[in-house]
């Protein structure tokens, strides 16, 4: 019996289609999930009848937007709005439809340019989840709730809660004020996206766009060939080249490259000397290249080809990309490094992340006065890109994430499993977790929009002595540490909040007293995680033996929530133990090494034996000696029978361990060397 019968739909560019194929696919392979697909006929009709797209148990269903044969820029305003009325039309008579079935919707799924689609299922009463990238999502968030002062230019630095600092020239180029007559829908069709997640005040929900689905490779239905057949023979070419020496350059089905640009590529290009593959939509456009002769004799133009084949392939060592989501996410789950080339819209940010924090690539210089990137400096960008080896090897680490994140027990498809109403749990699978977070954050809001209110919270803090108590912060709803800021900042103030709610009769957000120790709860829970990963994330050499004492904790902490008076709690602890003993069940000995020869250990274990009344530094063998003993002792004890008896298992012997090491940050000052390299080099020998 189907469980879940999920409506996606998306907009007709091929780079809403391919990922959200693959988002359709991914669901239809769960337990009692099935999938309707719903975009406009012309894009329907642009998939090919050779491809296996159509063999997947999924429906798929149609519109006329009277636009068969594509858009134009000049035209776009117009197609958005048939968009708008025929596609609305087609979500109702299909969610009519099934209801007249038996067989009711239980979701409807939409990407970025369709909020249209929202609005008809939540007339209808369906729930809905909008697509997202994090980043973006958070960007977005804040522009409409008044993080942004006045207008935006290019070189205006921006500052975000719990986000990368950007530059103007870093944002979505339509919240810019140069941005060009042409993105003016794109602001409005964002503003009304929110508009339809502050509507659902119970749950309002978005599917967090991390990684695509790296599918199987015997697995072809979604791979290639979703919206067009290729005729040139560019694999033919691709396999005659040597392995990393192939620039492959591609800018999306949507983004426009003046004549001028492209023959500035042209000539970067020529001068790398290097072999190319080059995706030019549109024969005309090729015709136009004035040094088409020389292009041809170094390299291959092509109409169209599919991308996740060309990333794929060994010979393929640079991707010059305009930085559309699909296309960055693609890169990253192939591991090809790239050269950045933004357009327009959210692709300036996205090459952003690229750049700067994931550091798989590297962003072309635009001149000061805005105009035409030069040849010599996509040359430059190509020869460092294609000689980079930290780049590649950057490269290489994200592909390996990404295939663990697409594994069967994986990050992206137990969130996929979650997202399904009978699996629903986590921090967010509770109704009165929910609702005190939103009342916070509804509390900060009201504080920001509102002087008035602001100034009356001043008078809050003064009585309660609390002047010098930062702001409520805002959140990121999808991020887990931005909660616990949120958190952080809002506890200390909750004197406030109730002497708030009595002298502002406008002011509803204030949390119940049985809310408030939730909050404490939840507080208590995620300090030990966002206390461990800032420590991760800030050090440079974060190698496993200076940080096991905090995954000792961790896993401490976790035991103690499976017996907490909080149903969710309990709930919450038994799935990330699981999760947990995946990476460490099986714990090296080089680390237990590792961690025993840290400076900090050491000079802890001289520490306690001079203080118990130890007479000299004892020798390496008495070292090893009264160690063994030490050993040998707690595994005799009762509580360590299934570490003793069973190798495979450290989980117990993290707890041992935890024993030892918990005093060596208190007593002991943070060495400022560590072995951990030292040894992984070893164990690589």
């Amino acid at each position: 019996m189907v469980k879940s019968k999920i409506l996606l739909v998306t907009f007709p560019g091929q780079g809403h289609i391919n990922p959200s194929l693959q988002l359709a696919k991914r669901h239809v392979k769960l337990v009692d999930v099935k999938v309707t697909f719903l975009t406009s006929q012309s894009a329907i009709r642009r998939m090919t009848k050779t491809s296996t797209t159509f063999d997947a148990p999924i429906d798929f269903v149609s519109f006329d937007d009277g636009y068969d044969n594509g858009w134009s820029n000049d035209d776009f305003q117009d197609f958005m709005l048939a968009q708008r009325k025929h596609g609305g039309k087609a979500v109702e008579d299909v969610v009519a439809a099934a209801r007249e079935e038996g067989r009711p919707f239980t979701r409807l799924i939409y990407s970025l340019l369709v909020p249209w689609a929202a609005h008809v299922a939540y007339n209808l009463q369906l729930p809905v989840l909008w697509i997202q990238p994090a980043t973006l999502f958070g960007v977005y968030y804040y522009y409409f709730n008044n993080y942004f002062d006045g207008s935006l230019g290019s070189n205006q630095a921006i500052e975000l809660p719990r986000l990368p600092s950007l530059e103007g020239s870093d944002l979505p180029s339509f919240m810019l004020t140069s941005s060009p007559n042409i993105y003016d829908f794109a602001l409005p069709t964002l503003f009304e996206n929110f508009q339809i997640l502050d509507r659902e005040a119970k749950r309002p929900t978005v599917l967090v766009n991390t990684f695509q689905e790296l599918e199987d490779p015997s697995d072809t239905s979604f791979g290639r060939d979703l919206i067009e057949k290729s005729v040139d023979d560019y694999v033919e070419w691709l396999e005659s080249q040597e392995k990393l020496s192939v620039i492959y350059v591609a800018f999306g089905s949507i983004s426009e490259i003046s004549k001028p640009q492209m023959e500035e590529i042209a000539k970067g290009l020529i001068k790398s000397q290097r072999p190319f593959l080059w995706v030019i939509r549109g024969a005309e456009k090729e015709e136009m290249l004035s040094c088409r002769v020389d292009l041809e004799k170094q390299g291959k133009i092509v109409g169209w080809c599919s991308q996740v084949e060309v990333l794929s392939h060994s010979s393929v060592g640079c991707f010059v990309t305009h930085c559309g989501w699909n296309s960055s996410l693609e890169s990253i789950v192939l591991g090809v490094p790239t050269v950045l080339f933004p357009q327009w819209c959210d692709q300036a940010t996205n090459a952003k992340l690229i750049q700067d924090y994931w550091k798989t690539g590297l962003r072309v210089v635009k001149p000061e006065n805005g105009g035409v990137i030069e040849g010599d400096e996509i040359k430059r960008c190509l020869d460092i890109v294609m000689d980079g080896g930290q780049m590649r090897m950057e490269a290489k680490k994200w592909r390996e994430l990404a295939k663990e994140a697409m594994n069967e027990d994986g990050f992206s498809m137990s969130t996929s499993e979650s997202s399904q109403p009978s699996r629903a749990g986590g921090l967010g699978g509770n109704e009165e977790i929910r609702g005190l977070i939103e009342k916070i954050r509804e509390t900060s809001r009201y504080l920001k929009k509102s002087p008035a209110a602001a100034q009356k919270f001043d008078t809050a803090l003064d009585e309660c002595n609390l002047k010098d108590k930062r702001q409520v912060a805002m959140d990121v709803p999808n991020r887990w540490n931005s909660t616990f800021e949120l958190l952080e900042t809002a506890l200390p103030l909750r004197e406030a909040f109730c002497r708030l709610e009595r002298i502002d009769k406008n002011y509803l957000f204030n949390p119940s007293e049985s809310e408030w120790e939730v909050a404490t709860s939840i507080h208590k829970c995620l300090h030990t995680f966002y206390v461990a990963t800032s420590r991760f994330s800030g050090s440079k050499y974060p190698t496993s033996n200076v940080f096991f004492p905090d995954i000792c904790k961790i896993y401490l902490e976790m035991t103690e929530w499976e017996h907490s008076e909080y149903d969710f709690i309990r709930h919450m602890a038994g799935p990330m133990k699981i999760k947990f003993d995946k990476y460490w069940d099986k714990c090296c000995l080089v680390l237990a090494v590792a961690v025993v020869f840290d400076p900090r250990v050491r000079d802890t274990l001289k520490y306690l034996f001079f203080t118990y009344g130890g007479s000299r530094v004892p020798s390496a063998g008495d070292t090893t000696n009264a160690s063994s003993s030490i050993i040998n002792r707690s595994t005799e004890h009762p509580d360590y029978e299934t570490w003793y008896d069973n190798e495979h298992d450290a989980v117990e012997a993290l707890v041992v361990a935890d024993d030892w090491i918990r005093p060596i940050p208190n007593k002991v000052p943070s060495a400022t060397q560590t072995i951990g390299s030292q040894v992984e080099s070893t164990q690589r020998l």
